[in-house]
């Protein structure tokens, strides 16, 4: 396994542990260090989605997890943007 790999592979279990233990924000945190590696990995945006949906934002939730699934670049490059939009804008609130 190439370094790149061990070092994503052991963000994401660290990134588990957090979540498994409530603690989100670091989990947050975490992901969004793969994400700079990775900025196209599905499973991470999924997760994502998921803590922004526990933690109430489930508008940025649910563009995050459809962008984990969207099959299309061009498709995941609107949704990206729009969800980085959404994470920017400082009027949101948990819902």
């Amino acid at each position: 396994m190439a370094r790149e790999d061990e070092v994503v592979d052991t963000s994401r279990r660290i990134a588990q542990a957090y979540v498994h233990l409530g603690q989100l924000s670091s989990a947050i945190l975490e992901y969004e260090s793969i994400l700079q590696r990775r900025p196209d990995d599905a499973s991470v945006l999924a997760a994502l989605g998921e803590i922004e949906a526990k933690l109430g934002f489930t508008e940025i939730g649910l563009r995050a997890a459809r962008l984990a699934f969207a099959p299309l670049p061009d498709r995941r490059r609107r949704v990206l943007d729009d969800l980085r939009r959404m994470q920017g804008n400082t009027t949101l609130k948990p819902h």
